[in-house]
């Protein structure tokens, strides 16, 4: 350690006032809990707030109890064996995503996978009247004039994904090496900032509730963070190299930034800007400014030329996303109208401050699973200004103010701030770094306290990920024990809760209906009933199946079997 157990403490080295400012709103989110206000609400679950406290007091009790010095030997790597952990479980236990975008990352990566960009409209009605709702699933664009359906997303996610599904592998193989990719790139950024024996960064990465939460999924942003990492990574040594920034640090700059915009544009912008800027401020030298952010926008025209490609092929325009054509669908983006109508997916319109507290509570316990670590965090990163350029701390800072404006609130069960995951790394980076220059029982107790029990938030949220998974799945999990070539049909919305039987219950896709041995899951409504489906898909000789969902647990269904009259 740098300060010895006598010597002063300086406010650089102080943890309290950075757990006081880092705790401030997820303080003031649990006294919102306590009087059950509204506005407090969904944004921390009910034991989030008292594990986090726990694990502070854990540190306050260390420093007079433990003396291990974490800083010293190298036995962590062997730790880091943990982070595949919570994808091999969610493989094994969850039977499918928790949340309606991964769904539409990997139906889009299923679609590539067979060689196609879109997936057809099934054809009308007997009577000339559209059987999509037969088939509508969340997060799909579908376009009737063109007969064709698609992810509203930008195709960053599902390209990533793509391999493995052609390969028949589950999703979360991908999530699974990418988490291993994110140590190492942590473990590299820990050992060019001397920040102890590096693997104590990979595992205090590993063991942090927010790493284990996202990457039991495939949300976006389980794509983004490795070249963020990366993106780091290549600018600490630009700016150790004594030669300075070669050419290949600018195609690399640009390359990453652009895979970032490919997946989550807003954060690639976001990640471009705070990359330029270092690379602004870190020479004097014009000519070196101009030929890095030259050779940076090299780097990163194909990606964006792809995304404008792809913008063509399915929106017709090259300047309208697929996000705004589904925004202008169901939003609208004309905020007179919205006291008239919720919008789905409509960016910019939410209650900014609203919006920051909610992110900002929920940082709150999510670094470390400690209550205000993620202030030290903040606090490290400003420290380690001088070494990055500020990176770490303008990410860190930039991705959940932009985000504060996005109405959604994110996945509950993700814990979040879920917009801001990538900047969990460099913020840990800061943690060591800020734990280091604190007096030596502190920074001890502070480290080894987060290794103990960072993962206490985690164990707390995976059943709430698990029941969810099992909701979702129920109906595929049900119709597993029907024969083979059974038609499963769905109760509409007017028999049972609508969230359960629209955005929940995803049905088959309308080429499952042409194997005869597939177990095939279809909606029903008013307009289509099953009867009439029979009819309309000549399913007759099919064993046929009404879901009837326990109304008590949404996780459990039976299937009661009916025939028509011939």
């Amino acid at each position: 350690m740098d300060s010895q157990e006598t010597s002063p403490t300086s406010p650089s080295q102080s943890p309290w006032f950075g757990l006081l400012l880092g705790a401030t709103p997820a303080l003031v989110v649990g006294v919102g809990m306590w009087f059950e206000a509204r506005w407090a609400t969904g944004i921390l679950q009910r034991w989030d707030f008292l594990v986090a406290w726990g694990v502070l007091w854990v540190f306050l009790l260390g420093q007079r109890l433990w003396t291990a010095n974490p800083f010293a030997g190298s036995g962590y790597r062997w730790a880091m064996l943990a982070a595949p952990v919570p994808a091999l479980v969610a493989m094994v236990t969850l039977g499918g995503p928790i949340t309606n975008d991964e769904y539409a990352y990997i139906y889009q990566a299923e679609q590539l996978a067979s060689g196609q960009m879109t997936e057809a409209l099934p054809a009308p009605a007997a009577d000339g009247s559209s059987l999509l709702e037969v088939f509508r699933r969340r997060q799909l664009y579908e376009d009737p004039e063109q007969g064709v359906r698609f992810a509203k997303y930008a195709p960053g996610s599902s390209l990533a994904l793509t391999p493995l599904v052609a390969l028949g592998l589950p999703p979360l193989v991908t999530t699974l090496l990418l988490a291993l990719l994110n140590l190492r790139l942590l473990y590299c950024l820990a050992k060019r900032l001397d920040l102890g024996p590096p693997a104590i960064a990979a595992v205090l990465y590993a063991t942090s509730p927010f790493f284990l939460l996202v990457h039991s999924s495939v949300q976006s942003e389980v794509f983004t963070t490795p070249a963020v990492l990366g993106l780091a990574l290549v600018l600490l040594r630009a700016r150790q190299q004594a030669s300075g920034m070669s050419w290949s640090h600018g195609m690399w700059i640009g390359a990453l930034s652009g895979w970032v915009f490919l997946v989550r544009p807003l954060t690639g912008v976001l990640v471009a800007l705070t990359a330029t800027l270092v690379v602004l401020a870190w020479t004097k030298s014009w000519s070196l400014k101009l030929r890095t952010l030259g050779l940076a926008t090299v780097g990163g025209l194909p990606f964006l030329a792809f995304l404008l490609w792809w913008n063509q092929q399915l929106t017709g325009d090259w300047g309208t996303n697929v996000y705004e054509l589904y925004a202008q669908k169901y939003g609208p983006f004309d905020p007179k109208l919205l006291p008239e109508r919720i919008p789905i997916d409509v960016y910019g319109k939410g209650d900014f401050v609203q919006g920051l507290l909610r992110q900002s509570a929920r940082w709150g316990v999510a670094l470390g699973g400690m209550l205000g670590a993620i202030g030290l965090g903040f606090w490290g990163c400003w420290q380690l200004r001088k070494r990055d350029g500020g990176f770490a701390f303008a990410v860190a800072l930039l991705i959940p103010l932009a985000y504060a404006w996005h109405w959604y609130p994110g996945h509950r069960a993700y814990l979040g701030p879920l917009y801001a995951f990538e900047s969990c790394g460099l913020l840990l980076l800061g943690l060591l770094a800020f734990a280091k220059r604190m007096p030596q029982r502190q920074g001890n107790a502070l480290i080894l306290a987060c290794l103990a029990c960072g993962g206490a938030v985690f164990a707390v949220r995976w059943p709430l990920i698990a029941d969810e998974a099992q909701a979702r799945s129920m109906p595929q999990r049900v119709a597993a024990e029907a024969p083979a070539g059974a038609v499963i049909f769905l109760p509409p919305k007017r028999e049972g809760r609508k969230e359960l039987a629209f955005k929940y219950w995803t049905p088959s896709l309308p080429e499952d209906l042409q194997d005869p041995t597939a177990r095939v899951v279809l909606r029903t409504s008013g307009r289509f009933p099953a009867p009439r489906l029979v009819q309309e898909f000549g399913l007759q000789d099919r064993p046929l199946f009404y879901l009837r969902p326990d109304p008590e647990d949404s996780r459990q269904g039976t299937l009661e079997a009916f025939s028509l009259p011939r």
